[in-house]
């Protein structure tokens, strides 16, 4: 059974794709330039915001708002999964790079090529330091916003996971939704799956707890399989 909310939203966020196609010149992108020009344009979507952070893009069309969210949805990655995702990890409107508890955007360094964490480092795998950044990039930046980022990144760092598998070249989201000729599949899907989800907490606390192996499909079927009052099935969960 097709979901309706989440088929509705994955047509909106085809839009995305629509304004980021350079060779689309529709004059609809005239509504959308306006929106998102004062915060940097097309960086705002290549980002990695969350839904909650999108309210720092004061964005005054209902409908481009919406798109904004949907898209969010969709494109936001709660963890980095190896180093090479890392490196490639946008610098500019990431809810997981935070200064002052909210997503940043340089625009003066995004102008001079500066959009990944691997920007800020050299061939050695180091952070570069602020001398020579401002050399490698012609930039003259204050010490303050250079070493805030660097501290921001480094926390972000530090949540690879330890056993990460050997580095691979990491493809994103945004890079296959940009290539598929049927876009608003994937997207389907990844709202969908959003919405089934198993409630992990709940169930790694029975399991701290009780310490005994719990088939989660059979317990949460068993409501269903007992009783036909709604009311009761809800209590279940």
């Amino acid at each position: 059974m097709i979901d309706v909310d989440s088929f509705n939203r994955s047509l909106k966020a085809v839009w995305i794709k629509k304004y980021l196609d350079t060779e689309n010149q529709g004059g609809w992108k005239s509504y959308f330039d306006f929106e998102l020009r004062k915060y940097g344009g097309v960086v705002t979507l290549t980002g990695n915001l969350n839904k909650k952070d999108t309210c720092i893009l004061k964005v005054s069309d209902p409908f481009i708002k919406e798109i904004l969210e949907i898209w969010s949805e969709v494109i936001f990655e709660r963890t980095v999964v190896s180093e090479d995702h890392f490196l490639s990890s946008p610098l500019w409107y990431n809810s997981l790079i935070r200064i002052e508890n909210k997503p940043v955007f340089y625009k003066y360094w995004h102008v001079k090529g500066v959009t990944k964490v691997e920007n800020l480092m050299d061939d050695s795998g180091n952070f570069l330091s602020l001398p020579a950044f401002q050399n490698k990039y012609n930039l003259k930046v204050r010490p303050l916003a250079f070493y805030g980022l660097i501290s921001a990144i480094k926390l972000l760092k530090g949540h690879i996971p330890q056993n990460a598998s050997p580095p691979l070249k990491y493809e994103g989201f945004l890079s296959q939704f940009l290539e598929i000729s049927k876009p608003s599949r994937p997207v389907y899907k990844k709202l969908v799956s959003k919405k089934s989800e198993l409630p992990i907490s709940s169930q790694r606390k029975w399991l701290e707890d009780i310490n005994i192996t719990i088939n989660w499909k059979t317990a949460y079927q068993l409501s269903f399989q007992c009783t036909k009052s709604t009311k009761r099935i809800a209590f279940n969960f």
